[in-house]
């Protein structure tokens, strides 16, 4: 695995549960509001 593989594991590992957590959070807003 070349540097720029494993910085983008990191990066990947990093931010991905904060996407994962905007997201439901995103979706918990929309069922609130009676969108879906």
């Amino acid at each position: 695995m070349n540097l720029f593989d494993s910085a983008l594991v990191s990066f990947n590992e990093f931010i991905g549960p904060f996407i994962h957590s905007a997201m439901d959070a995103y979706s918990k807003l929309l069922a609130s509001l009676g969108v879906i």
